[in-house]
């Protein structure tokens, strides 16, 4: 029997790591089982991976998207689409998929589950300099689901869409001994309990925890962490999804002064399972009667890690 091969490319945004896959390689009905086994150890481990296809509506690339210990398909990721821009200037992947390259700036649409996703993609001599993902599509996704401040285990908190998204200043305020630059015991403790509160009594799974605060160390406006699944160990440095929650977040709670209808802020990321690091996610928002209606975000740090083949 012939052995079966996958192509692949890993990247990484900020430490969120994401596999790439030609999605006309792998077996139909077979890519959560595979996703599965290849985010997980001893595979080539990573947050997400992302099916990649021919476009179907109008778009320039399809893709379907799974998450490590999550048995079906995610609406959305945002670390994914910027390793895809990366991964398509300084990979073979464009050529695969018939992806024209332009200096200096590529434009593109994908295909996701939560609608069309453009991305612009500034590039020099084939090698990017920025990825901008255009989140308007999900940021009506979240709204549709509902946007709204909600009390989880007494700490004011705020739904977006399916995350839960928490100020750590606002748990401290209710559990004194928590500490989020060390992530302690008691941090772990209660992110858990207010993760599975929200999840028995306000929103279903799958959804997600994004931990925030307004005590940036570096260059940014806050800082930020995105502790998924913290019995699993499943603790992300950076996530984009997660970046737009928390600047929707932000804009609501008067958080971010918009000026003329647009909103900016800096979002500090990517030191490992703690709150912060040096990473810098920017998020830009259209503002209309105190909501956000467009945004965009890109990350400083996107790089290709690894290409090869899977051998099944």
């Amino acid at each position: 029997m012939p052995i079966k091969t996958i192509d692949f490319i890993k990247g990484h945004m900020g430490g969120n790591e994401i596999i790439l896959l030609y999605g006309d390689h792998v077996p139909r009905g077979g890519e959560i089982r595979l996703a599965q086994k290849l985010l997980s150890r001893p595979n080539i481990r990573g947050d997400e991976a992302g099916f990649f296809y021919k476009p179907e509506k109008g778009g320039d690339l399809k893709v379907k998207i799974a998450e490590i210990g999550v048995p079906r398909f995610i609406p959305m990721c945002g670390g994914l689409t910027q390793v895809l821009g990366v991964a398509l200037l300084e990979t073979d992947f464009a050529e695969h998929f018939g992806v024209k390259i332009k200096e200096p700036v590529t434009k593109i649409i994908l295909e996701t589950d939560v609608g069309f996703i453009p991305l612009e993609i500034e590039n020099k001599a084939g090698k990017v300099k920025r990825v901008w993902t255009h989140m308007k599509a999900y940021v009506d996704y979240c709204y549709k689901l509902g946007v709204h401040p909600v009390r989880v285990l007494e700490v004011d908190t705020m739904k977006v869409g399916n995350y839960l998204v928490v100020n750590g200043d606002d748990v401290k305020k209710v559990y004194h001994d928590v500490d989020f630059e060390e992530m302690n015991e008691s941090a772990l403790r209660i992110l858990t309990r207010m993760s599975s509160e929200f999840y028995a009594q306000i929103y279903a799974p799958p959804s997600d925890l994004c931990l925030y605060d307004l005590h940036p160390e570096h260059r940014g406006d806050a800082r930020a962490v995105f502790p998924w699944d913290i019995p699993r160990g499943h603790i992300e440095p950076s996530c984009g999804t997660g970046t737009t929650v928390i600047g929707i977040t932000m804009v609501e709670r008067g958080e971010i002064k918009a000026k003329e209808g647009v909103a900016k802020g800096l979002i500090e990321c990517g030191g490992k399972p703690i709150i912060g690091g040096p990473n810098i996610a920017e998020f830009n928002a259209t503002i209309k009667n105190g909501k956000v209606v467009d945004a965009k975000f890109y990350h400083n740090l996107v790089e290709i890690l690894a290409t090869g083949k899977i051998y099944l």
